[in-house]
């Protein structure tokens, strides 16, 4: 568990094959893999399923409840939080498990699963640990919010686009926020398990204080440059719904989608809402250089 690969840029889902049944060591309540190469895959193939048909898939693995599976569970309990006690009170009691951002500025009570390893919360148990090659590994390897994959790849955007709010028009992220109660981020960037670049969706609303949940958007097509390459369901959903907005119907924060893939100096330009935000919207513009979620 030592060793990461470098790349797992020729891993492609192939969502049109039955997943194997894993083993599960029913005495530590971990998924067991051959490999880190199939837990990866499968990771994969996890991360673009729908919530239903994830959880069907989780339940046949023996009721197995992943670490992503558990952070919403807490997610659920803040979210029924009626006062400040209340919160500090559910964070204390998964002190363990997850991080939390004590900067009382950024009014934030998300749990942050403790690891920058993206993706990896979908098959690792509630204390970070999977099975690989017989061995026990535990991918809980942040100590600080900074470490976290969430706040380095969408959650660090937060002050800076709260310093440009009133900006309409975004390069690679856009947020909009209706100031009181409900607020969304659009992130286009380089995925680990997609040859393709995505766009990342992600909302959250106040409650006591700021906590993600699921809601739809809406992606209007604006344009896109000759030499951006249109190869994926989602954009082509995008194109034909043109002049109109294609809706997403209800997801769960940090849903991505396949957009295309870039030539050199290609962009793409689309308009975004959410359901929370209304009518609200802004102009994403999508362009290299780009960021990208690594392992």
């Amino acid at each position: 568990c030592s060793k990461e690969q470098d790349s797992i840029d020729n891993i492609t889902p192939n969502f049109s094959k039955e997943l194997t049944v894993l083993e599960i060591s029913k005495e530590q309540k971990m998924l067991s893999f051959e490999s880190k190469e199939d837990m990866h895959k499968t990771i994969s193939e996890l991360m673009f399923m729908d919530e239903a048909k994830r959880a069907e898939w989780y339940k046949a693995q023996g009721g197995f409840e992943s670490q992503e599976t558990f952070m919403w569970q807490v997610v659920d309990e803040l979210t029924a939080a009626k006062t400040v006690e209340e919160v500090r009170s559910i964070q204390n009691r998964y002190s363990n498990f997850f991080i939390w951002n004590n900067n009382a500025a950024d009014e934030d009570m998300n749990p942050y699963i403790p690891s920058g390893k993206y993706g990896y919360s979908y098959v690792c148990n509630r204390n970070g640990e999977v099975l690989i090659a017989g061995e026990v590994c535990n991918f809980n390897n942040a100590k600080t919010l900074e470490e976290t994959w969430q706040y380095r790849w969408f959650d660090s955007f937060r002050e800076q686009a709260q310093t440009r709010a009133s900006i309409n028009e975004w390069t690679n992220h856009l947020y909009v926020s209706n100031d009181s109660s409900r607020r969304f981020w659009l992130k286009a960037g380089v995925h680990p398990f997609q040859r393709n670049h995505v766009l990342d969706h992600y909302a959250e609303k106040k409650v006591v204080f700021w906590i993600k949940y699921s809601t739809e958007y809406y992606i209007k097509y604006e344009s896109h440059s000759s030499n951006w390459q249109t190869n994926t369901r989602f954009f082509d959903y995008v194109r034909s719904a043109s002049p109109n907005f294609h809706n997403t119907s209800e997801k769960y924060p940090h849903y991505t989608e396949p957009i295309g893939y870039q030539q050199s100096g290609a962009s793409m330009v689309v308009t975004g809402r959410s359901r929370g935000t209304g009518t609200l919207e802004g102009t994403l513009v999508i362009a290299p250089p780009f960021d990208r979620l690594t392992l």
